[in-house]
């Protein structure tokens, strides 16, 4: 096991009993403080000295917040907080130490928190704003993320809207989901440290599950990434294979690559759930990151969800049947993230969807491999798309004929998920050409060829007509 690994182990395990102590303490300032201090001593002791690009970007953002208009502040954060992402790479140009990986995901942790803060300060404003006036559609007004009847508890009515400095950075660096995630808006701490009921939630049945499955995941990286070490594959040795065994041996790499994710997540989300932060009625029905999406409707059963705390759900991802839903159910919370604060707030629709995946390419490194990956998928998805509209005829035939669809639908998003993850997998671009070269461009290729098959089917299976409206006469 390599050293980084070794500590966000150490680390994660530790974070579990810490939660539950975070969770049974008293509701208020002490539980604010415990998990920020405890938070901030983790950033110091992985990241050393810098742990300061971090409180750089944490201080700038709080200053924003509360001093610059708030017509602009929440813009001025987001490209602030993203262009200091961008510094702490290139920092080693200017002199500076390399930031290690540590300080990095501190970094894009704290990145996603530090302007969620921004713009939900701001929609607050906006709500006030409209409510005040009157006349606005009450869909279009931002919801009440106070409102009793959507958590299922009260709030103290003395919060302010702009949390105060120990509260902004307790939330900011509290160690729950520090390293790894899952991210949690401001709200969502603030429901977990205020509310009366936290140290009664039934948190350990619910964290068992989501930590049950670690040592199976545990166990796969581990012998996948000894055996077929996704690194392999920038090695002369991988080029002297030959052809099928360069194709074949991408798949139990990614296996590897994915399953170390899994195992630290699970750890993470265990965590979470044992802070009681994200834990909600289950009549609200919460989402990943966003939490509670639906008001309570008469009285709530008394059951608790947890399911505003999930990284990844990994039965949705092993299953899919295209890459779009595997990559939906992947990093759950970041992906609600970049939905609600970019797609849905980017001024040009046509481009939304681009602006998503730069702004996810970006976020995750400067390395041209993630940027590859990214645009690959556009191939990728145009083929599954034409695949399940040309198949749509022989689905309704059976249940048999359905099955054979979606297994040879699942085959071919595992093959253009495996080599498309070869540009995170190997990151550079140099690398991740040479990888995919070596295979013919294997998943573009299979994408290619998906496409072709797709409007062979078409022609043979065209769809019926539907009968056209008799006119009125």
């Amino acid at each position: 096991m390599e050293k980084q690994d070794a500590i966000y182990l150490i680390v994660l395990f530790a974070s579990i009993p810490l939660a539950h102590i975070l969770k049974i303490l008293p509701p208020g300032r002490t539980k604010q403080l415990f998990g920020g201090v405890v938070g901030f001593a983790i950033a110091v002791l992985v990241c050393g000295w810098q742990v300061f690009h971090s409180l750089v970007a944490a201080t700038a953002n709080y200053l924003f917040i509360r001093y610059v208009s708030e017509r602009y502040n929440h813009i001025l954060s987001f490209f602030f907080c993203f262009g200091y992402i961008g510094f702490t790479r290139f920092a080693y140009l200017l002199g500076f130490d390399h930031v290690n990986s540590y300080a990095n995901i501190i970094q894009l942790i704290l990145t996603v928190k530090l302007v969620s803060v921004a713009f939900d300060i701001h929609d607050r404003r906006q709500r006030e704003r409209m409510l005040k006036e009157g006349d606005h559609d009450e869909k279009v007004i931002p919801r009440d993320e106070y409102n009793p009847d959507l958590i299922g508890f009260k709030m103290p009515t003395t919060l302010p809207l702009i949390p105060d400095v120990v509260e902004y950075y307790s939330y900011v660096y509290c160690f729950v989901g520090l390293l790894t995630g899952p991210f949690f808006r401001l709200c969502a701490f603030r429901h977990a440290i205020w509310r009366e009921d936290a140290a009664s939630l039934p948190t350990f049945w619910a964290g068992f599950n989501r930590l049950a499955p670690f040592p199976l995941y545990g166990l796969v990286n581990f012998l996948f990434s000894k055996y077929f070490p996704h690194r392999f594959m920038a090695s002369s040795a991988y080029a002297a294979l030959p052809y099928i065994q360069r194709v074949l041996y991408v798949t139990p790499a990614f296996i590897g690559f994915r399953f170390r994710y899994y195992a630290g997540w699970s750890l993470a989300e265990a965590a979470a759930v044992a802070s009681g932060i994200g834990a909600y009625p289950i009549e609200t029905e919460p989402a990943a990151g966003k939490g509670p999406t639906k008001c309570i409707a008469g009285t709530p059963s008394g059951k608790v969800s947890y399911s505003a705390m999930f990284n990844l759900d990994v039965y949705s991802i092993e299953t899919a049947k295209d890459m779009r839903t595997a990559i939906r159910h992947w990093n759950m919370s970041v992906q609600w993230w970049m939905m609600h604060y970019i797609y849905k707030r980017f001024p040009v629709k046509s481009f939304r969807v681009f602006a998503v995946w730069f702004a996810s390419a970006y976020w995750h490194g400067v390395h041209l491999g993630y940027y590859l990956c990214f645009m690959s998928t556009l191939l990728t998805t145009i083929a599954e798309t034409l695949w399940w509209q040309a198949t749509a005829v022989i689905r309704k035939k059976g249940d048999v004929y359905d099955r054979v669809v979606r297994i040879i639908g699942w085959f071919f998003c595992y093959r253009f998920f495996e080599h498309l993850a070869v540009g995170f997998m190997l990151r550079f671009a140099d690398h991740v050409f040479a990888a995919w070269k070596l295979t013919f461009f294997f998943g573009h290729s299979l994408a290619v060829f998906l496409i072709l098959i797709s409007l062979v089917i078409s022609f043979v299976f065209p769809k019926p007509r539907e009968p056209k409206e008799k006119k009125d006469q």
